[in-house]
C-alpha cells in the first residue's frame, strides 16, 4: 500500500479514504472492494448499479472503464 494508506480508512492527515468512498458509493448502491495486489500495490474496485432513464432502451449494454 501507498506510504500512509490503509485498507481500513484513509491517509494520513484527515482524509476520507476508503469509508468515506464505500459511505458514498454505498449511498447509490453500490459497494467498493479495496486491498493489496498480490503483484503488488493496492487495488479498488466500485461498482454502482446503473438503471435507464425514460426514454431510454434498458437492454443497451453499459460500458465497463476499468484501470489498472
Amino acid at each position: 500500500a501507498p506510504e500512509g494508506a490503509s485498507s481500513s480508512g484513509g491517509v494520513d492527515g484527515g482524509g476520507h479514504g476508503l469509508v468515506g468512498m464505500r459511505e458514498r458509493i454505498g449511498a447509490w448502491g453500490g459497494t467498493v472492494e479495496a486491498g493489496n495486489r498480490a503483484a503488488g500495490g493496492f487495488r479498488v474496485f466500485a461498482s454502482v448499479p446503473v438503471t435507464a432513464a425514460e426514454g431510454e432502451d434498458p437492454s443497451t449494454e453499459v460500458g465497463e472503464h476499468r484501470h489498472s
